[in-house]
């Protein structure tokens, strides 16, 4: 018991606000560059995004600005490239530094930033903790700290801008819409009502709504835990769903007509009753013809959309709610 309460009592010091990396022992005979938040405008350069993307090596360690979208925890040049899923995940730039905004972030910058990696990251990280382990066991205590770097490192090694500085740019849509375009850019395509795949998920969500509308949060408590969840589960799952401020479902609040509704499946994965991977999109208002979601990447919370979605999978007959 004492080593594991040695561990948590130094693990917070290393739970870093950037991205994680599993690949950080490649190049240990390199001096190791430490991370830089406080890039201005005035000393940084102009970075080529696509460059970077493909050879973040030359820029490592400089100040740079850009312009394009943070988006999904990431930055891009632009709209095309942000929908653009044939990109391996080891190529998308990864975003960090004030994260609790930039990682809900939707929205097109300018950004002055200090040009990093994950690998870098990750052994800037192992770095400190050694140094940690080092120290305590010089005073004869435990050590073993565990280096843990949320965001999306956490699953890839890729590029990293640490943004210092962020203004927004005005005007620029943050999303694609029209059939024409989805079936360009998007990994979005709709299934008919009549598909086994949405009739399931239907017959999964169908009642929820119903209590939304009826505002009876105490019938749609009960029957969340007929479904399997807590007392507790099931107050957190309706504070989200309908009682915060920015909750994706209150405008169906008490409202009597049933709204539009829409199902995405991804494009080319196979679809059944007991397996598939869904969005259940509802409409806010009495129409979003050309304004539904054509890629995954449009269907996350934001209550200046037109519409709201959940994610639904069916595995082997199962039903998952994200």
């Amino acid at each position: 018991m004492k080593s594991l309460l040695s561990v948590l009592r130094v693990l917070p010091i290393f739970v870093l606000s950037a991205c994680a990396t599993t690949d950080a022992s490649n190049d240990s005979d390199k001096p190791i560059v430490e991370l830089r938040t406080n890039c201005t405008r005035a000393e940084s350069v102009e970075i080529d995004i696509g460059k970077f993307s493909t050879n973040p090596e030359p820029y490592i360690g400089r100040c740079v600005h850009a312009r394009g979208i943070i988006a999904d925890r990431s930055f891009f040049p632009s709209l095309q490239v942000m929908y653009n899923s044939r990109i391996p995940p080891e190529r998308k730039i990864a975003i960090s530094g004030d994260n609790e905004t930039l990682w809900g972030m939707r929205k097109f910058v300018d950004i002055v930033a200090f040009a990093y990696s994950c690998q870098e990251l990750g052994r800037s990280a192992q770095a400190k903790a050694d140094r940690q382990d080092a120290d305590l066991s010089a005073r004869g205590e435990e050590a073993g700290t565990l280096v843990f770097i949320a965001g999306n490192c956490h699953y890839f090694s890729s590029p990293v801008l640490h943004v210092s500085e962020r203004a927004p740019v005005e005007g620029e849509p943050v999303r694609l819409t029209g059939a024409s375009t989805g079936r360009s850019f998007g990994n979005l395509i709709e299934i008919q009502t009549t598909s086994p795949s949405a009739r399931t998920i239907r017959d999964h969500i169908q009642t929820r709504l119903d209590f939304i509308r009826a505002r009876d949060f105490d019938g749609l408590k009960n029957f969340m835990r007929a479904d399997g969840l807590s007392e507790e589960d099931a107050q957190e799952a309706i504070r989200y769903l309908v009682l915060e401020n920015d909750a994706p479902f209150a405008f169906l609040a008490g409202v009597s007509t049933p709204p539009v509704v829409r199902y995405f499946g991804i494009k080319g994965e196979p679809r059944s009753a007991r397996n598939f991977d869904s969005y259940r999109c509802v409409c806010k208002t009495a129409d979003c013809e050309g304004l539904w979601p054509i890629s995954s990447l449009d269907t996350e919370k934001r209550p200046e959309w037109p519409y709201s979605c959940r994610h639904v999978r069916g595995i082997e007959g199962d039903v998952y709610l994200d």
